[in-house]
């Protein structure tokens, strides 16, 4: 008899408390941040973006394996992960020890651990309500007693039960998501479709070429099927509304999908809708016309990931032995193309009806998820006013790229976050609040930036005096740097 036994990475103890993992997961990652201190040396170091990417592959991925397992532990277990976190965050941007961890997320552009965990438990139900042969799938979706957990508030719920909340918040309908299926046809036997994609591989920007060069493009690939049908395809999204169509010259045929349904569904269900009008058509020869070149792609290298992709070989699988030729044609879109513009237009058309009853991939929903834990930590956010960086980020946003060297990058994540050596090491030390030698008022990275009279004749020459938010937005980063080279505090951020 054990107390702790690891099964499939996850250290599963006799209470089920996950204390065991927790240490042995603090561990791990405390020898792989050694990796991020080696290469985050302020000199010489790798860049902000190399050190995050290093990050998330080695530190962030073993916090995240099995976090809908454990994640549910008591907060006061879990706190121990938070430090993991917020110093691999510290490291990448160089910020000051003192930094408020609220800074460091937004800075990263990374959420707490508790939303990430969230997002990847709601991305986990996603994925499994497409499988509901799956041993957790009844756990998940039909847990016991949830009365029992609903009138003991202190006892620490199921998953299923703690993330049903959140799903119903986030606008995730599960009956929506397609249940996974396999091929009729073993995929060695599918048949490959043939695709054309000749005016994709001319390689003209669609921006600089006039489309009567695509038009005469296009002709010229319809003098090589003169006699076949032609089937134009085009999927469409306004807002959450997202239709499908194809057109013919002898019907149109649409479907409105489910709301929040990707453009690439949209697409793929397009091209499907256009075979299944095959089935019982006395056409012989037959033309696809389609404007999304990653759906065509992706037929073409039979990403049997999707379902939707599955029904499209399996259904051309199923019309190439009865004796059709169908072959798949690239097209671009809005280019004067009647038969493309056609078929956008009953796209869009299509956006107003009801929705059938159409179950699209589970994927389709996870820019949901995203968008849910966004809006939770953009409120977070909102509320810290008091916070320096607020000032200048108030909205949450991805990190723009930079070519500073690691130096002049770390000195601008400094002054952003508005806790630096010159500034704050006074915290460390026990010692009272800098003043400016020259003005006599407390030192902040605003006064040095924007207030100082004493460098007001300097400050003139790189960017007029404004408020931080307005400082940051319009004047380059290089000029930032060079004012604070210029005045002699560059080494003392």
């Amino acid at each position: 008899v054990v107390k702790t036994f690891k099964f499939l990475g996850q250290l599963l103890d006799s209470k089920f408390s996950f204390i065991p993992h927790i240490k042995a997961l603090v561990v791990k990652c405390h020898r792989t941040l050694d990796v991020l201190r080696v290469l985050a040396n302020s000199q010489w170091g790798s860049d902000r973006d190399t050190l995050l990417r290093v990050y998330r592959a080695l530190v962030r991925s073993k916090l995240d394996y099995g976090s809908h397992i454990y994640g549910y532990a008591r907060p006061s277990y879990l706190r121990q992960l938070n430090t993991i976190h917020h110093t691999g965050l510290r490291l990448c941007l160089g910020a000051f020890p003192t930094s408020p961890v609220e800074s460091l997320f937004t800075e990263a552009n990374e959420p707490p651990l508790h939303y990430r965990r969230l997002q990847l438990g709601m991305n986990y139900c996603l994925r499994l309500s497409a499988f509901p042969l799956n041993p957790a799938y009844n756990a998940v979706f039909k847990p016991c007693l949830p009365q029992y957990f609903e009138s003991h508030q202190t006892v620490i719920s199921p998953f299923g039960i703690q993330l049903r909340p959140n799903l119903e918040a986030s606008e995730i309908n599960i009956n929506d998501i397609r249940l996974h299926s396999l091929s009729i046809t073993p995929p060695w036997l599918l048949a490959r479709p043939t695709i054309i994609l000749s005016i994709a591989n001319a390689m003209l920007p669609k921006q600089s070429t006039s489309p009567l060069v695509y038009q005469t493009l296009f002709a010229e690939l319809l003098s090589h099927y003169p006699h076949y049908h032609r089937i134009y395809t085009d999927g469409s999204k306004t807002h959450d509304k997202v239709a499908s169509a194809a057109f013919s010259s002898s019907n149109t045929f649409t479907a409105r999908l489910p709301n929040h349904s990707s453009i690439f569904t949209a697409e793929l269900y397009a091209i499907l809708m256009a075979l299944r009008t095959l089935r019982s058509s006395t056409y012989t020869k037959i033309v696809i016309f389609s404007d999304s070149l990653s759906a065509l792609l992706a037929i073409h290298h039979c990403k049997i990931q999707n379902p939707i992709i599955i029904d499209v070989l399996d259904l051309f699988t199923t019309l190439y032995t009865a004796g059709k030729t169908i072959i798949f044609v690239w097209i671009p879109s809005h280019i004067g193309i009647p038969g493309n513009d056609a078929a956008d237009l009953a796209a869009k058309a299509a956006i107003h009806n009801d929705i059938d009853q159409i179950t699209v991939p589970y994927t389709d929903f996870k820019p949901l998820s995203h968008r849910y834990i966004q809006l939770f930590w953009q409120g977070d956010w909102s509320r810290s006013t008091h916070n320096k960086l607020h000032t200048i980020t108030p909205q949450i946003r991805p990190l723009t790229r930079s070519n500073l060297s690691r130096h002049d990058q770390v000195v601008i994540s400094r002054l952003r976050i508005g806790h630096t050596a010159l500034t704050h090491a006074h915290l460390l030390k026990h010692e009272p609040r800098p003043v400016c030698i020259h003005c006599s008022t407390p030192l902040t990275v605003a006064h040095i930036l924007l207030y100082c009279s004493h460098y007001a004749s300097i400050r003139h020459t790189y960017f007029p005096t404004t408020d931080m938010y307005t400082l940051f937005k319009n004047t380059s980063i290089t000029q930032i740097v060079n004012y604070i080279k210029e005045i002699g505090i560059y080494h003392y951020i």
